[in-house]
């Protein structure tokens, strides 16, 4: 099971593969993985290790924190969390 970070981190892996016209295939060939472990990532399957996500990042040539730049995710995520504690609060009031 992955979170909702592995799951940004898959798409972020797509879009640049798709974006340089890259196949899944040529992209495990290039860092010794499955493509069918690059489909796992993609569709948020699997969690991405640290040192895969390291070669990944110098395959498409971006830096780590490009692959790994999901502000989205931390956005919903703690909007979540202001949610949850607002409801908390509301109930102790109410």
């Amino acid at each position: 099971m992955t979170t909702e970070l592995g799951r940004a981190v898959g798409a972020k892996i797509r879009t640049l593969r798709e974006a340089r016209g890259t196949s899944q295939r040529q992209l495990a060939n290039g860092i010794g993985l499955s493509q069918a472990v690059i489909s796992q990532y993609e569709l948020g399957m699997r969690e991405i290790r640290a040192t895969t996500a390291i070669r990944i990042a110098a395959f498409f040539d971006v830096s780590l924190s490009e692959l790994l730049d999901v502000q989205g995710v931390i956005a919903v995520r703690d909007e979540r969390i202001a949610w949850g504690v607002q409801a908390v609060v509301q109930s102790k009031v109410d």
